[in-house]
């Protein structure tokens, strides 16, 4: 009767110790082999190589815009004074000069091209100021008689708009309207100051449309006109 009862439960014990060693034997082998339990579903795989990917998209994204942004940062000297301008800066001064241009021409197709291409950019800007000298300019594109002033200040207002008063368009407006008090010090100062920014160009055609500048000393009739093709060289 005792024997009988032993191989009743004995038969059981052997099943489960069976079991019990498979189970260690397979997470052996697993671990060996290094196996994920995990199934291979293509939705989860998926996903994660989506993120992986999107992250190194916006790394690259990111470098560019870096790389893009110093591209276009403007050069400036010892002083801290703008002598280059970005791209955006200087495509809206150019054709301040070239609505001037079409001005005296009196091409009034190409007249209304730059005056829709400017006025959609100052009403993105948005600034009273350079509304203000947009609005003198307005007032006689049409009529081929604004004086160079006129331009000289929309430039003037641009430029400080862009990189406030540190720079040398700026400098060189300032000190063309200081000229008449050319034996005061503040004239003296700007002088000096603007004329050694100039030399930092090491520019032929600069230094030369400068001396001509310093030779009219204010009282050539082509005074203004100089300094409108100076600013066009420094831009281009």
């Amino acid at each position: 009767m005792h024997t009988n009862i032993d191989h009743i439960f004995k038969k059981p014990l052997n099943i489960i110790i069976l079991v019990v060693v498979s189970i260690v034997i397979l997470l052996s082998v697993f671990s060996i082999f290094n196996l994920d339990f995990v199934p291979n579903d293509p939705t989860i795989t998926g996903k994660i190589t989506s993120a992986v990917n999107q992250d190194l998209e916006q790394d690259n994204k990111n470098m560019a815009t870096s790389d893009s942004q110093n591209d276009n940062l403007p050069e400036k000297t010892d002083e801290g004074v703008y002598i280059r301008y970005n791209p955006i800066s200087s495509e809206i001064i150019l054709d301040i000069l070239k609505i001037k241009q079409a001005s005296e021409d009196k091409d009034i197709i190409l007249i209304a091209d730059l005056f829709t291409k400017l006025d959609n950019k100052f009403e993105e800007i948005s600034d009273p100021i350079i509304i203000s000298s947009w609005v003198e300019v307005t007032n006689c594109v049409y009529d081929s008689d604004c004086a160079n002033k006129i331009y000289i200040d929309l430039i003037d207002d641009v430029s400080v708009n862009y990189y406030n008063q540190d720079n040398i368009i700026h400098m060189i407006i300032e000190t063309a309207n200081f000229w008449n008090g050319k034996h005061t010090t503040s004239f003296s100062k700007k002088l000096t100051q603007t004329n050694i920014i100039i030399s930092a160009y090491n520019n032929q055609q600069i230094e030369d449309k400068w001396q001509d500048i310093i030779d009219c000393n204010g009282e050539c009739n082509s005074f203004n006109s100089y300094i409108l093709d100076l600013i066009e060289l420094i831009v281009e």
